[in-house]
This record gives structure tokens, C-alpha cells and sequence, in this order.
């Protein structure tokens, strides 16, 4: 059987039971290089030809680290991958969301602040060397996850309250 949506959900109307999903033949998970440390409140994305960056806490709190798994996560082998530190953010974030876009790595939401801050990191740097960025301040707070995307060439912001922001670095002033 497939499973069904909560009966107090709007969706229940639409979706009394969904179909059950059968597994691909020969298609499995396997294991890559574990990470040094737990991780529950993070968020990672892919980056070009570099890997994938994971970004949060481990202990269901707001955190600042940031790691990267290297090597060609897409055609490379597992046993050639490997985890390494990288910057910590400026902000703590639990969940926050991230986006690779026009050769860099942006965080937003996720954090307490009063004013929501986004922030950058270059990935054209080879051994991230160059520390996080803040780029700009959001009117509204970010404390819940929210999302980031790119669409049609420009970065946004989908907002928890279903608000869709995007990015204009030409019309926003960069904070440090």
C-alpha cells in the first residue's frame, strides 16, 4: 500500500491514498565517505565541478559550519571523495537555503536575526580561502527554512509565507 495524507489535511480531498512506488531495477544507494560529525539542521547543494557544500549544525541547533565533499560527485568514485573544512558562515543557520549561482555559493534564512541576512562564499577560490560575505539584508525575517533557487538567471528566495524574492545585486548595498 502507498501512504495517505493526514485526515485533517486540505490535500486529502485530492489524494486519498497515492500510488506505491516500486524500486527501479539495479538502482541502489550506496555509501560515500561518512562525514566527521552527524548532521540534522543542514542544507548542501552541488557545486560545479568542486563537490557538494554542506552547510548548518549537527545537534539540532543553529550552526555555523561548512563542509565540502570533494572530487567529481557526479561521475567520480566514492573511494575518491573526500570531506573538508571549509569558512564557517558568519551567521548560525538551521536549514537555511542554498543556492551555486554565478560562481558563487549563497545562504539565506534559517537564523535569528531581527533583519535576515543573505550571505556569499566564492567557489572560484581553489582552497576557500576567502571568508563568507554578507551580501545583503532582508526586511522580514528568515527564522523558518526557506528556499533557494535559481530561475531564469537570477537568484531568488521562496519565502515560508509563499513570498518569491529575487536577487538584485545592482540595486542592493553589500554589507560586511
Amino acid at each position: 500500500l502507498g501512504y495517505s495524507i493526514s485526515k485533517r489535511s486540505p490535500l486529502n480531498k485530492l489524494f486519498t491514498r497515492l500510488p506505491e512506488k516500486k524500486p527501479s531495477s539495479g538502482v541502489q544507494w550506496s555509501d560515500i565517505n561518512p562525514l566527521s560529525r552527524s548532521c540534522c539542521e543542514t542544507s548542501a547543494v552541488v557545486i560545479p565541478e568542486r563537490g557538494i557544500l554542506l552547510v548548518g549544525d549537527e545537534k539540532l541547533e543553529f550552526g555555523k559550519s561548512a563542509q565540502l565533499l570533494e572530487g567529481d560527485v557526479e561521475n567520480g568514485k566514492p573511494e575518491r571523495l573526500k570531506w573538508r573544512s571549509v569558512p564557517p558562515m558568519r551567521s548560525s543557520r538551521k536549514r537555511p537555503g542554498i543556492a551555486c549561482f554565478d560562481g558563487f555559493v549563497y545562504v539565506a534564512g534559517g537564523n535569528l536575526a531581527e533583519n535576515s541576512d543573505v550571505e556569499k562564499l566564492s567557489v572560484s577560490e581553489c582552497n576557500f580561502r576567502l571568508q563568507w560575505t554578507i551580501v545583503s539584508l532582508l526586511k522580514s525575517p528568515l527564522h523558518q527554512p526557506c528556499n533557494l533557487f535559481v530561475f531564469d538567471g537570477e537568484l531568488c528566495i521562496l519565502h515560508g509565507n509563499g513570498v518569491v524574492l529575487e536577487y538584485s545585486p545592482d540595486k542592493l548595498p553589500n554589507v560586511s
